[in-house]
Protein backbone atom coordinates (compact mmCIF):
# COMPACT_ATOMS: atom_id res chain seq x y z
CA UNK A 1 0.00 0.00 0.00
CA UNK A 2 1.23 3.57 -1.34
CA UNK A 3 1.23 6.04 1.88
CA UNK A 4 1.45 9.11 -0.02
CA UNK A 5 -1.74 7.75 -1.95
CA UNK A 6 -3.41 6.76 1.45
CA UNK A 7 -2.25 9.82 2.72
CA UNK A 8 -4.23 11.41 -0.10
CA UNK A 9 -7.13 9.66 0.90
CA UNK A 10 -7.42 10.92 3.62
CA UNK A 11 -6.06 7.67 5.59
CA UNK A 12 -9.33 5.82 4.62
CA UNK A 13 -7.66 2.51 3.56
CA UNK A 14 -11.51 0.87 2.40
CA UNK A 15 -11.18 3.74 -0.47
CA UNK A 16 -7.46 2.10 -1.58
CA UNK A 17 -7.27 1.51 -5.20
CA UNK A 18 -5.79 -2.60 -4.09
CA UNK A 19 -6.68 -4.61 -7.73
CA UNK A 20 -6.15 -1.35 -9.94
CA UNK A 21 -2.34 -1.29 -8.14
CA UNK A 22 -2.22 -5.09 -8.34
CA UNK A 23 -3.10 -5.25 -12.41
CA UNK A 24 -2.61 -1.35 -13.47
CA UNK A 25 0.10 0.39 -11.58
CA UNK A 26 0.57 2.78 -14.62
CA UNK A 27 -3.33 3.93 -14.71
CA UNK A 28 -3.24 4.57 -11.00
CA UNK A 29 0.16 6.30 -10.48
CA UNK A 30 -1.13 8.65 -13.68
CA UNK A 31 -4.40 9.03 -11.48
CA UNK A 32 -2.39 10.32 -8.85
CA UNK A 33 0.10 12.28 -10.46
CA UNK A 34 -3.14 14.39 -11.97
CA UNK A 35 -5.13 14.27 -8.70
CA UNK A 36 -4.57 18.15 -8.42
CA UNK A 37 -4.95 18.73 -11.62
CA UNK A 38 -7.73 19.77 -13.75
CA UNK A 39 -6.84 17.06 -16.58
CA UNK A 40 -7.53 14.87 -13.68
CA UNK A 41 -11.85 15.00 -14.20
CA UNK A 42 -10.80 14.46 -18.28
CA UNK A 43 -8.58 11.01 -17.15
CA UNK A 44 -11.39 9.86 -15.15
CA UNK A 45 -13.67 9.99 -17.86
CA UNK A 46 -11.26 8.89 -20.78
CA UNK A 47 -10.80 5.68 -18.11
CA UNK A 48 -14.66 4.93 -17.58
CA UNK A 49 -15.88 5.57 -21.32
CA UNK A 50 -14.56 4.68 -24.59
CA UNK A 51 -14.43 6.79 -27.34
CA UNK A 52 -12.48 5.56 -29.54
CA UNK A 53 -14.32 1.82 -29.83
CA UNK A 54 -12.81 -1.39 -29.06
CA UNK A 55 -10.94 -0.99 -26.29
CA UNK A 56 -11.27 -4.64 -23.73
CA UNK A 57 -12.02 -2.53 -20.35
CA UNK A 58 -11.06 -2.91 -17.20
CA UNK A 59 -12.15 -6.46 -15.06
CA UNK A 60 -15.10 -5.20 -13.46
CA UNK A 61 -13.29 -5.09 -9.60
CA UNK A 62 -10.48 -2.37 -11.16
CA UNK A 63 -13.43 -0.27 -13.00
CA UNK A 64 -15.24 -0.21 -9.58
CA UNK A 65 -12.18 1.17 -7.70
CA UNK A 66 -11.97 3.85 -10.46
CA UNK A 67 -15.38 5.03 -10.81
CA UNK A 68 -14.99 5.24 -6.92
CA UNK A 69 -12.72 7.10 -7.07
CA UNK A 70 -13.42 9.78 -9.55
CA UNK A 71 -16.77 10.18 -6.78
CA UNK A 72 -13.54 11.01 -4.38
CA UNK A 73 -12.25 13.16 -6.61
CA UNK A 74 -15.42 14.73 -7.51
CA UNK A 75 -16.59 15.73 -4.21
CA UNK A 76 -12.80 16.66 -2.85
CA UNK A 77 -12.77 19.06 -5.67
CA UNK A 78 -16.50 20.21 -5.08
CA UNK A 79 -15.57 20.56 -1.08
CA UNK A 80 -12.25 22.86 -2.00
CA UNK A 81 -14.12 25.18 -4.48
CA UNK A 82 -16.68 25.55 -1.53
CA UNK A 83 -13.73 26.88 0.77
CA UNK A 84 -14.94 23.82 3.49
CA UNK A 85 -12.04 23.63 6.10
CA UNK A 86 -12.61 19.47 5.75
CA UNK A 87 -13.91 17.99 2.56
CA UNK A 88 -14.54 14.43 4.24
CA UNK A 89 -17.29 16.49 6.30
CA UNK A 90 -19.37 15.90 3.16
CA UNK A 91 -18.11 12.36 1.99
CA UNK A 92 -20.60 10.13 2.86
CA UNK A 93 -18.56 7.07 3.74
CA UNK A 94 -21.75 4.42 2.68
CA UNK A 95 -21.69 6.00 -0.79
CA UNK A 96 -18.53 5.24 -1.23
CA UNK A 97 -18.33 1.79 -0.46
CA UNK A 98 -19.25 -1.31 -2.99
CA UNK A 99 -20.80 -4.48 -1.56
CA UNK A 100 -18.54 -7.66 -3.29
CA UNK A 101 -15.55 -6.19 -4.00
Amino acid sequence: MNKKILGILQGKEFLYPHELEKQYLRVMSKIFELWLTPQAGEYFLDLMLDKRGGRQGFPPKVAAEIFRLSLVHERSRTVLKSGANDPWKLVGTRDLQFRNM
